[in-house]
């Protein structure tokens, strides 16, 4: 089963604290992947309380006075609009989220958030290896400085960039991969400054599990055979089906009711 994209959103600030309403529709089963870039070195702490994340991966880039954390959430049957997050020291801040369907909810990386740094134009990800079909690469960047940051040149076959590039950067990108590895990535940033290279795996559902967005399915058809047009009623039930705007029997077009 492939991962798809559900949406993402974006924010940045200033504080101790953040938090970001979405707009998003969210099924119960998405996961949501939660990237928070900050600029100080800091322990962030999950706000959401019953809506708990799961924190993955934490980097505190000693010494460049800056780290980033990497947070799940399996989606519930009713996902609330704000998620927040704090932290230990106030400052400046930027969250992106991305919501998938179709991930292995009971194993959700395959390779879990890495993380390296360096400084330049160039920002340069470690490889991963051991990868499972249908998986899902995340590969994230982020600037340590205040102001416009743009990112260009990503290399490796990834592409969907989504970023939040004012007041302290972040940019992420995804990458369908089969089994096998993906190899160092690379990026090119406006701002010559201190940065962070992550690269993740989602793993893949298996079978039809694993995902609030999947497509419909048929469990039965209630009627006669043979479909003539205007003539009979036919009740069909199944899984996705609700929101369906037309369907076909047998080669006829039905009008939904």
């Amino acid at each position: 089963m492939s991962i798809l994209e559900i949406g993402n959103s974006k924010r940045n600030g200033t504080g101790g604290s953040l938090s970001l309403t979405h707009g998003l529709s969210i099924s119960e089963g998405d996961v949501v992947v939660a990237y928070i870039h900050l600029n100080n070195s800091s322990t962030v702490t999950d706000n959401n309380g019953a809506n708990s994340f799961t924190k993955d991966a934490e980097f505190d880039f000693g010494g460049t006075g800056y780290s980033m954390a990497v947070f799940t959430r399996v989606a519930g049957s009713s996902e609330p609009p704000n998620y927040a997050f704090s932290y230990t020291t106030s400052s400046r801040w930027a969250i992106v989220i991305r919501v998938f369907s179709g991930v292995d909810t009971a194993n959700l990386w395959g390779v879990v958030p890495n993380a390296v740094t360096g400084s330049g134009a160039t920002i340069t990800s470690s490889n991963v290896s051991s990868l499972s079909d249908n998986s899902l690469a995340l590969f994230a960047v982020g600037v340590d400085r205040s102001g416009n940051t743009t990112y260009s040149n990503v290399s490796n076959g990834f592409g969907s960039e989504f970023t939040e590039n004012s007041t302290q950067s972040i940019s992420t990108y995804t990458k369908a991969v089969d089994s096998g590895s993906v190899g160092a990535t690379e990026v090119t940033s406006s701002a010559a400054s201190s940065w962070f290279a992550s690269l993740g795996v989602l793993s893949p559902a298996s079978g039809g599990s694993g995902g609030g967005n999947t497509g419909p399915s048929i469990d039965n058809i209630d009627g006669d055979n043979e479909v003539i047009a205007g003539q009979q009623n036919v009740v069909i039930t199944g899984t996705n089906i609700e929101n369906a705007t037309s369907a076909t029997l047998g080669g006829e077009a039905l009008t939904i009711v």
